[in-house]
């Protein structure tokens, strides 16, 4: 031991907590808590910041001080009629929800012109024009939906009739004013007047006195008169039939029209352009919209407890 010189010696007895040094198992628990919370958050941000169009109802009212007059959801019904007289189920619900808004609206009896536009084709007015006068007749009244939009005209197709004939030519004077109204054949309460034939000038047409002599006597024999216009992004027919209405429903489809458009369709309303104008957003996808939907209205499928009230019971499917 005296000749040997040892090349280690034991100062301390070796000790161990029995947990690893690194990696330290909360900051990693905690990184991963952050990421998990952040990332979602950021992904959520940054989509919600590069989507254009409207979603919901919510978000239209975020951006604009316009009032919503209503909304109607998407249906899965096919064509363009989609109300029936006893219907209960969502859809039948939800447009006389806009009809008892829209009469709370218009007041007196001499209020009865609606003049229907939107900012670009596509976005469902000639779709919103039938059924909400539709809805009117349901109430036993006379109801006349005018196809303004005589650029592209497209009431007469939606009801299945030729569009020969309409009130371009009455205003261009090639018809006479007896022959001008038709039955709608989905109601004896509702009746129609196409646009008839696209003309070569459509604004000029659509400013005439003829015109103005026109309303003021359907005024007369008329419960209720919807006028299905042009959109107001594309053209400017919108802006000279305003001089009819009483009440301007503007519509909005969802996943379809642009912010932007809404921003434009504010500063018609603050310029007064369009009087008393009202949004009505269309074709909203209820699924998407989540709890509030479900809970307040009772959409998508027959809700057991907690999902049945309001509109959810009694009103969510059809009654037998």
């Amino acid at each position: 031991m005296t000749v040997v010189v040892p090349k280690a010696k034991v100062i301390d007895v070796a000790r161990s907590s029995g947990n690893p040094i690194a990696p330290r198992k909360m900051i990693v628990l905690l990184v991963a808590l952050m990421l998990g919370l952040g990332l979602p958050i950021a992904v959520i941000f940054i989509r919600e910041q590069l989507r254009f169009y409207i979603e919901n109802k919510t978000e239209l009212e975020k951006l604009t001080k316009v009032p919503v007059m209503g909304e109607i959801p998407k249906s899965s019904e096919l064509g363009n009629i989609v109300l029936h007289e006893h219907s209960t189920n969502t859809l039948a619900e939800m447009y006389r929800l806009l009809r008892t808004n829209l009469l709370f609206v218009l007041g007196t009896d001499h209020k009865k012109v609606l003049l229907v536009t939107s900012s670009v084709g596509g976005e469902g007015k000639t779709f919103m024009s039938i059924n909400l006068g539709l809805s009117l007749a349901f109430l036993n009244k006379k109801v006349l939906v005018i196809g303004l939009d005589v650029r592209k005209p497209k009431l007469a197709e939606y009801l299945g009739m030729d569009n020969k004939t309409g009130i371009t030519l009455y205003l261009s004077g090639h018809m006479s004013k007896e022959k001008l109204i038709r039955p709608s054949g989905v109601h004896k309460n509702l009746d129609v007047l196409p646009a008839g034939p696209i003309p070569p000038n459509p604004n000029e047409l659509l400013a005439r006195q003829e015109l103005d002599d026109l309303i003021a006597h359907y005024r007369e024999t008329y419960d209720y008169i919807i006028l299905d216009s042009a959109p107001v992004g594309a053209v400017s027919d919108s802006y000279q039939l305003n001089r009819f209405a009483d009440v301007c429903l503007y519509v909005v489809r969802a996943e379809y029209t642009h912010k932007q458009n809404i921003i434009d369709a504010e500063e018609n309303h603050t310029l007064n352009k369009l009087n008393n104008m009202y949004f009505v957003l269309n074709a909203s996808d209820v699924q998407k919209s989540g709890y509030r939907y479900g809970y307040r209205y009772g959409y998508g499928k027959k809700y057991g407890y907690g999902g049945g009230y309001g509109y959810g019971y009694g009103y969510g499917e059809e009654n037998p």
